[in-house]
């Protein structure tokens, strides 16, 4: 489970406000891993959605 902390952090990596280097620095590189597959899955979703 993600803490707050966490999750800002990730927010903020995800809209372009901190960069990758830092993200990693402050929660770790399995969560920005994470955040990033995440991240594909959604705009796959969209892509797919938008296409039919």
């Amino acid at each position: 489970m993600a803490t707050d902390l966490t999750e800002r952090v990730l927010s903020r990596y995800v809209n372009d406000k901190i960069d990758r280097e830092t993200a990693i620095e402050l929660v770790g590189r399995d969560c920005v891993k994470r955040a990033e597959r995440e991240l594909q899955a959604v705009e796959d979703d969209v892509r797919w959605g938008l296409s039919a």
